[in-house]
């Protein structure tokens, strides 16, 4: 796998990685597209983070909050994964 394939791959990680902290944070009553951008820009982790963090805008969705609850813990086992891939590309290991 080339250089430039692998960059590819890892920028379509990224969307897909961000896509999920927009549809989290559309979950949570936030801006969607805002935490879209955010997380493409900045990171995935560090959006995810940000996202946990804040309150929610809705108070029903505290309720709804526990059934989400293994959704919230995938998506972060998936950032971390990411990251993890990241590192390893760019110490060229994968």
């Amino acid at each position: 796998m080339s250089a430039s394939e692998l960059k590819l791959m890892l920028f379509g990680i990224a969307v897909l990685f961000s896509v999920l902290v927009g549809w989290w944070a559309k979950r949570k009553g936030k801006n969607a597209i805002l935490y879209f951008f955010l997380s493409l820009f900045l990171s995935p982790l560090i959006a995810a983070i940000i996202l946990q963090v804040s309150l929610d805008k809705k108070t029903s969705e505290v309720k709804e909050k526990k059934k989400l609850g293994i959704g919230y813990k995938i998506a972060l086992v998936f950032i971390i994964l990411f990251i993890l891939l990241m590192v390893l590309a760019v110490n060229n290991i994968i």
